[in-house]
């Protein structure tokens, strides 16, 4: 009888042994996992921003390069020349010309009253710059070879770059993030018509 009970308890002990490892060792591969994840997280990032208009429209977005500086990425700007000496004084940011030396804005821009008059205020300027301009984005980011390197993992546009971010990004097969940083009417229609709540903050719109 004693015998039959120290082969049960030494098989027990083995059993628990055996689970014990094998826990160990689901254990170690899971943090192998978490730290290579954790590492690809954590990998240098190659940024393009392609940012056209005026301060305002460039200004917010040096400042998102910038916070993307500091977080260990690689951050490639790419506006008109008139910009350079802001982008070259965030440390960090590389600049590359638009091929402009800014964005021509012709007197009846400033009369424009609504999104159709300014539309038509510029029609004629994009139109004419509508093929230079994207080719020098294009480059830029990375196209023909142009770029510093490798393409980029991801593209940043503006409203005015939006366009081309979007053409560039398939070309190249990356994703583009297109940034808006202000509210507009388009947002005023669809929380008033299509969400129908509240939103005192836009009734002073005209």
């Amino acid at each position: 009888m004693d015998t039959w009970v120290a082969i049960l308890l030494a098989g027990t002990l083995i059993w628990f042994l055996v689970r014990w490892r094998a826990r160990v060792r689901a254990e170690q591969a899971w943090a192998e996992i978490d730290a290579s994840e954790a590492k690809a997280s954590r990998r240098s990032l190659r940024i393009v921003v392609l940012s056209l208009g005026t301060r305002g429209d460039v200004e917010p977005l040096a400042a998102l390069g910038a916070a993307a500086v500091a977080r260990g990425h690689h951050v490639t700007f790419c506006t008109t020349d008139n910009f350079r000496s802001l982008v070259e004084s965030v440390p960090g940011l590389h600049f590359r010309s638009c091929g402009l030396a800014r964005i021509p804005q012709p007197p009846s821009l400033y009369r424009a009253r609504s999104m159709v008059e300014f539309l038509t205020a510029v029609a004629g300027t994009i139109s004419r710059l509508y093929a230079p301009l994207g080719s020098a984005l294009f480059a830029a980011a990375g196209g023909e070879g142009e770029g510093e390197g490798a393409p980029p993992d991801v593209i940043l546009a503006n409203l005015f770059a939006q366009h081309f971010g979007l053409d560039i990004g398939e070309a190249l097969d990356v994703p583009v993030w297109l940034v808006k940083l202000a509210p507009d009417r388009c947002v005023f229609f669809i929380y008033r018509y299509i969400l129908r709540e509240s939103c005192s903050q836009f009734d002073s719109l005209p």
